[in-house]
């Protein structure tokens, strides 16, 4: 239960710091974000799949964000398999927890592999229940851990997978709302320096 509140609040304070500050960046209140793509993250929780949430996370950020629909359904997509803040939390506090559990001590160096390797492992990961179980034992594998603690983790696995991937697809419904909202400002400024020079 202490992994499991870990993740929880590891994932909350993610979307709280990161998604919120970026969104307070980009002048977008964090508050109204949120209470819009409620809809996409309660299916993402309840299905632990950002694939099964693709099609209401496009939904929702075309109609609810307003953002265009091209860049929705680029980004999307590509989120969903390249942008996993939540599995990359979860294995982390997982690995964290296997390398205590066996009384392993890890240095600066174990770190740095710890995040390498979740960097390029989790990439790959698919949008389905339980591809995190598969991540894990690459990156425990990475440090020299015994596997054995994957047994202990499954059974909460299924509590930490639907966190993590609500993680996840508010972070991909994030980056597609900054990137949205940047693009308009570039093309905002790209004919308003057009007219500009025409009238010139």
């Amino acid at each position: 239960m202490k992994l499991v509140f870990a993740v929880y609040l590891a994932c909350i304070l993610h979307m709280a710091i990161v998604y919120g500050g970026g969104l307070n960046l980009m002048r977008m209140k964090p508050l109204a974000f949120f209470k819009k793509i409620r809809y996409p993250m309660s299916i993402a929780y309840t299905t632990s799949s950002s694939a099964a949430t693709l099609p209401v996370s496009i939904e929702t950020t075309t109609t609810d964000l307003k953002v265009p629909r091209e860049i929705a359904q680029f980004l999307l997509p590509l989120g969903a398999n390249f942008n996993l803040n939540g599995l990359s939390i979860y294995v982390s506090a997982a690995t964290i927890f296997a390398a205590n559990f066996y009384g392993v001590h890890l240095n600066i160096s174990d770190y740095i592999t710890l995040v390498l390797t979740i960097v390029v492992t989790a990439m790959g990961a698919a949008g389905v229940p339980g591809s995190g179980i598969i991540v894990m034992g690459a990156v425990m594998n990475s440090l020299g851990l015994p596997l054995g603690a994957i047994a202990l983790i499954v059974g909460v696995d299924r509590l930490n997978d639907m966190m993590q991937t609500m993680t996840n697809v508010a972070g991909d419904i994030f980056a597609t709302t900054v990137v949205a909202k940047q693009e308009q400002e570039r093309s905002g400024d790209f004919e308003k320096v057009e007219s500009q020079s025409l009238s010139s």
